[in-house]
């Protein structure tokens, strides 16, 4: 670790680690998500493997990579004695780090590209923003991904501003508000 180059970590680097980490934790793992990041800190191209040892593997590497990481930003922040400052705060878990500045889930993140034009961002409860690309004869219907290109798994999601996005395999996506859902449900009853 001591070799380890931490001066060129970017802050959205850190946070997608820390964000691994931290879903390890809840024994949940992103094969997409944990082999990205380990090939960015390591500077590897290793093709995903969905073995729960190799994804074990993969956490615990960038968790020892996370804590040279701290221990870089402390010796830092540290007074010319040697002694770490008080408040020295090194990131260290997903609160610090959102704190620290914008996060993958901010849709103004510089970290994501700009979307192209005709594709709304939609900042989300949880998780990344979703790109919607809408139909053309109907703006309520269209396809989805996330912000960084990831496919969008099938399923109902909620938007930060309350409305829905239901995701229909291959990406088709349906947006819509509560009162809709309702409406939609009473027309089918009539």
């Amino acid at each position: 670790m001591s070799k380890t180059d931490y001066s060129k970590a970017s802050l959205g680097l850190v946070e997608r680690v820390t964000g691994v980490i931290e879903e390890s934790r809840h024994h949940r793992y992103s094969v997409s998500r944990v082999y990205a990041a380990y090939n960015e800190v390591f500077s590897k191209q290793e093709k995903p493997q969905t073995c729960s040892s190799c994804l074990r593997n993969r956490v615990r590497e960038l968790g020892k990579w996370l804590e040279g990481y701290n221990e870089y930003l402390a010796a830092q922040d540290a007074p010319t004695g040697g002694q770490p400052q008080e408040n020295a705060d090194p990131v260290t878990d997903r609160e610090n780090a959102e704190e620290a500045g914008p996060t993958e889930t901010d849709p103004n993140n510089p970290q994501l590209s700009e979307p192209a034009p005709g594709v709304v961002r939609t900042p989300m409860e949880e998780g990344l923003p979703i790109d919607f690309i809408p139909e053309a004869g109907d703006v309520a219907k269209g396809t989805v991904k996330y912000a960084d290109g990831a496919s969008v798994k099938p399923g109902t999601y909620r938007t930060a501003a309350g409305a829905w996005i239901t995701v229909q395999v291959g990406g088709k996506a349906r947006m819509y508000e509560d009162s809709a859902a309702k409406q939609d449900e009473g027309e089918s009853l009539l």
